[in-house]
């Protein structure tokens, strides 16, 4: 479904429900985008000690 902008401000006019099922929409959406910022900046941020026996084999010293 497409709407030119007129119509959109047309169908809310008409049923004040198109706007807050939009407001809703759009704030689901935004909570959701969050999450995955934040998780993302949190896997960032957290050291990766998946590889803590790399120094051993750079140096020469690990068996």
């Amino acid at each position: 479904l497409m709407l030119t902008q007129l119509q959109l401000y047309d169908a809310i006019d008409e049923t004040s429900g198109i706007a807050v099922n939009i407001i809703r929409l759009l704030s689901r959406r935004i909570r959701e985008l969050n999450n995955k910022v934040n998780a993302y900046e949190i896997k960032k941020l957290t050291p990766d000690f998946s590889g803590a026996g790399s120094w051993g084999r750079e140096l020469g010293t690990s068996t």
